[in-house]
This record gives C-alpha cells, sequence and structure tokens, in this order.
C-alpha cells in the first residue's frame, strides 16, 4: 500500500507540477496582455487627448466662422439697401427724364408755331453793330430827354 500511496503521491506531484508550470504560464500570458492592455489604454488616452485638442480647435474655427459669416450679412445688407436706394433713384431720374422729355416735346411745339421775320432779325443786327443816338445814350445814362420844340408858331415851352 505504501508503494500504491508513494505512486499517487509521486502521481499528484508531477501533477501539481504541471498544474503549477502551467499556472506560471497563464500569469505571464495573462501579464502580457494586462501589459498589452495597458498599451492600449495609453493609447487611447493619448488619441482621446489629441482628439480633445482637435475638437477644441474645431470649435474654435466654428466660432471663427460664424463671426465672419456675421460680417459677410453685414455686408450683405448694406449693398442691398445701397442696391434699393440706387434703384428707387433710378426710378426717380428715369421719371424726371420722362417729365422733361415730355415738357420739351411741348416747347417743341410751340416754338414751331413761331415764325422768324427775316427783315426783322436783319434789321436788329445791324442796329445793334450801328452806335447809340445822343437820346439812346442819355436815357441809358438816366437822363431826362432834351425836349426840342420843332414848331416855331407854338408859344407854349
Amino acid at each position: 500500500e505504501v508503494r500504491n500511496l508513494a505512486g499517487k503521491v509521486a502521481e499528484a506531484a508531477s501533477t501539481t507540477t504541471e498544474l503549477i508550470k502551467n499556472s506560471m504560464k497563464a500569469v505571464e500570458n495573462g501579464t502580457m496582455i494586462a501589459n498589452k492592455t495597458a498599451q492600449t489604454l495609453t493609447e487611447i488616452v493619448n488619441t482621446t487627448t489629441a482628439t480633445t485638442k482637435l475638437v477644441g480647435e474645431i470649435s474654435t474655427a466654428c466660432a471663427e466662422q460664424a463671426e465672419a459669416i456675421e460680417q459677410i450679412n453685414a455686408g450683405v445688407d448694406q449693398i442691398s439697401s445701397v442696391v434699393q436706394t440706387n434703384s428707387a433713384t433710378s426710378e426717380e431720374c428715369a421719371a424726371s427724364a420722362q417729365e422733361l422729355s415730355v415738357q420739351a416735346n411741348l416747347l417743341d411745339e410751340m416754338v414751331c408755331g413761331f415764325t422768324i421775320d427775316e427783315e426783322l432779325v436783319t434789321r436788329e443786327e445791324t442796329a445793334e453793330n450801328e452806335e447809340p443816338s445822343e437820346e439812346e445814350e442819355n436815357a441809358e445814362n438816366g437822363e431826362e430827354p432834351e425836349y426840342v420844340d420843332d414848331d416855331p408858331d407854338d408859344d407854349e415851352n
């Protein structure tokens, strides 16, 4: 029986040794997996930090773009206002031009009704070129015309 027991003890020792070896391999594998997990988690933390930084930069860029869009909208509103003002002014100018055209046509019709006496124009041009008479000079200077009695029989002077 002792032999039997010794055989069982030897077998149990061998099994225990095998179990210890397997446990050590499992611990080594577990340690390796834990190290890989730690490394992966470190990479995840680093990536998350970089992503957070990028999200912050994107947020800043979006805020800047929103401000730029507001400025563009204000500029477009100003341009729209100027265009509306110019349009109204153009309409007023067009209406004024139309009214002036109508009045010019009426004036043209009125002037066409007049005739020019060429002989009278020629006489007036000739008179303008001649020197003024003494009476005309006195009248221009504001002097009273001199009374000349052409009738010697008239005693009323």
